[in-house]
């Protein structure tokens, strides 16, 4: 099903979560406890497979729309490795085997004798031609945006984006250019749409295609950044899946 509607220009001050940044660790808390918030609890946005154009929308409760357009706001991010002894597509979705989440110290189990903390620079699974066809990494790279949609003013949950490795180049592009603005990505208001490319075995893909739509007040980027403080601790948790992250 489609959700495609003309979309006004964000009003900050209207979502729920930047309203109400005290309420957001009370309540997950109280309605997740000590285990926590996992990736399957939020709203996650898909990058097709096959070449696709429409972004397919996953709500916690298994239900699924697609959108051309994303118009968001990105009160937090993070770059991650995530390793999965078992390729996509061989078995049940999960979380990784091993990850790292300062793309420096993987702890986990990476198919090799070092289960536990070790050197992701050295790993080899980080290195090209580790994977079961022989041409990129066995270990992914993926930056995992943490999303408050237009059209989601009133959830205060944030909505998932795994950034894969065929769109990573695209993506620092994208925050290199921010950067030259002296603009960080807390700072603006961001159109992420999706682009046609291929691989170089000329098999087709979607890329993920950032743009800023405007940049933010002041007063916005206060409220945003208190809201990302909570994030940054009540979803640590949350973990990419294998599917997700392909």
């Amino acid at each position: 099903m489609s959700d495609e509607k003309e979309m006004l220009p964000v009003k900050v001050e209207s979502f729920l979560a930047l309203q109400k940044v005290e309420k957001v660790r009370e309540v997950i808390k109280t309605n997740f406890g000590e285990a926590g918030i996992s990736i399957w609890d939020l709203e996650r946005i898909k990058i097709p497979a096959g070449g696709g154009m429409s972004w397919q929308v996953l709500s916690p409760t298994g239900d699924v729309t697609e959108k051309k357009v994303v118009t968001a706001l990105m009160p937090y991010k993070r770059e991650e490795r995530n390793y999965w002894k078992e390729e996509f597509g061989q078995g049940a979705s999960k979380p990784p085997d091993c990850y790292s989440s300062n793309m420096v110290t993987g702890n986990g189990d990476n198919g090799t004798e070092e289960i536990g903390e070790h050197d992701c620079l050295t790993c080899p699974m980080n290195q090209w031609g580790s994977n079961s066809k022989g041409e990129g990494k066995a270990c992914r790279q993926n930056i995992v945006a943490f999303l408050l949609p237009q059209g989601k003013e009133d959830h205060i949950f944030p909505t998932i984006l795994t950034v894969t490795p065929g769109s990573l180049k695209a993506a620092k592009g994208y925050f290199t250019d921010l950067s030259s603005r002296l603009l960080s990505y807390q700072q603006v208001v961001h159109t992420i749409t999706l682009e046609k490319a291929q691989n170089n075995q000329k098999i087709a893909y979607a890329r993920v295609k950032w743009q800023i739509a405007s940049e933010l007040t002041e007063a916005d980027i206060e409220r945003l950044l208190k809201y990302a403080e909570t994030m940054r601790a009540s979803f640590s948790t949350v973990r990419v899946t294998s599917e997700e992250s392909a």
